[in-house]
């Protein structure tokens, strides 16, 4: 009896010490926090079949969007004009950069009406992380009565609306993570 009841204290007074004790909870070496955001770069997005026009415009209105948010929220927008295989791969991975595509673009017209998709996916990289700390994507759609519309103008409509989808997602994703 004495060495059961010994072994149940000896448990409990463990038990006890187990639980008490302060515990240190590290990190991943992936999620460890990113660098203050100070400059953020953004790489000219890949275009796969795309419209010329369609793919420039999305693009601007996407990096005048993300000046903007920068000046609201105290970082720099830079555009990375090199292509990334000539930039230092060390220094691309301490920087923030954005890094992106536009693809699967379908016209289908016919005699009274045309209908427009297209689909486009953001890649957030932080610095030390090796894959994209998120990825973002949309897809959008227009059709439109030609008696009512034209094709420039839809492309317009449709490009300046995922630029700003994009940016809206992206600004979830700043402050869900505080970039």
């Amino acid at each position: 009896m004495f060495s059961r009841r010994f072994e149940k204290t000896v448990v409990l007074f463990l038990l006890v010490i187990v639980l008490f004790l302060p515990v240190s909870i590290s990190a991943e070496e992936g999620a460890a926090p990113a660098a203050p955001l100070e400059t953020l770069y953004i790489v000219p997005f890949l275009n796969v079949m795309i419209p010329e026009d369609f793919s420039a415009l999305m693009f601007d209105q996407f990096v005048d969007q993300m000046i903007a948010v920068g000046e609201a929220r105290d970082f720099s927008v830079r555009i990375l004009k090199q292509e990334l295989d000539s930039v230092d791969p060390e220094w691309l991975g301490s920087q923030h950069y954005i890094s992106g595509e536009l693809f699967a673009y379908l016209e289908e017209s016919g005699c009274c009406s045309t209908s427009i998709e297209a689909k486009a996916r953001l890649y957030r990289h932080q610095p030390g992380l090796d894959e994209p700390a998120d990825i973002i994507l949309i897809e959008d759609d227009s059709f439109f009565d030609h008696d009512l519309g034209n094709l420039d103008q839809e492309r317009t409509i449709m490009a300046t609306r995922m630029a700003e989808t994009l940016v809206d997602r992206l600004q979830s994703k700043m402050e869900e993570k505080l970039f």
